[in-house]
């Protein structure tokens, strides 16, 4: 799913929220991220076998010095609703 711009900006208002206006690289300390255009998820481990049922969109950010990357949960930033897990039964 592409970002828009309205999703771009809540995206920034809660980060700085939460980050008192901006977070550090871990690895070098670097100041500047990039965030992707598009939503990333990651899938929640169901016994080795592929379930859709705990999928989380993710919001990527990529240091801009060392290419660390580090993610947030969308629904929790607000991007959208938490609506629930569909059933892959």
């Amino acid at each position: 799913m592409k970002l828009g711009d309205e999703q771009k900006q809540r995206i920034e208002k809660q980060l700085s929220e939460v980050t008192n206006g901006g977070f550090a690289c871990p690895i070098c300390g670097n100041l500047q991220w990039r965030f992707n255009e598009t939503l990333s998820e990651i899938r929640t481990f169901s016994e080795g076998k592929l379930s859709l049922k705990s999928l989380i969109p993710l919001v990527v950010a990529t240091c801009t010095k060392c290419s660390h990357i580090v993610a947030f949960n969308a629904v929790q930033l607000g991007l959208f609703e938490d609506e629930g897990a569909e059933n892959d039964d």
